[in-house]
């Protein structure tokens, strides 16, 4: 159970810093240290936000589900 939460979130952050490492580098293809610092905490913030999205609306659509059955199962009439 703990691989699907962390999955995600890796595979996020894997990817954003990727992306953000490319848009950091000079002319010559190279990072200094304190871009590299940028490119991680930025990467970061986004997979601690696209999982954060996940876990909610993971909790979200279940709760959702249940609620409609409640109404099928007791019709108020409406």
């Amino acid at each position: 159970m703990q691989i699907l939460r962390v999955v995600p979130y890796s595979a996020t952050q894997l990817y954003s810093y990727e992306v953000l490492k490319k848009r950091f580098q000079n002319e010559k293809g190279e990072l200094s240290i304190s871009s590299r610092l940028a490119a991680g905490g930025l990467a970061g913030m986004v997979a601690t936000l696209v999982s954060c999205l996940y876990k909610m609306l993971h909790g979200i659509l279940p709760a959702a589900d249940a609620h409609q059955l409640m109404h099928m199962a007791y019709p108020t009439g409406r």
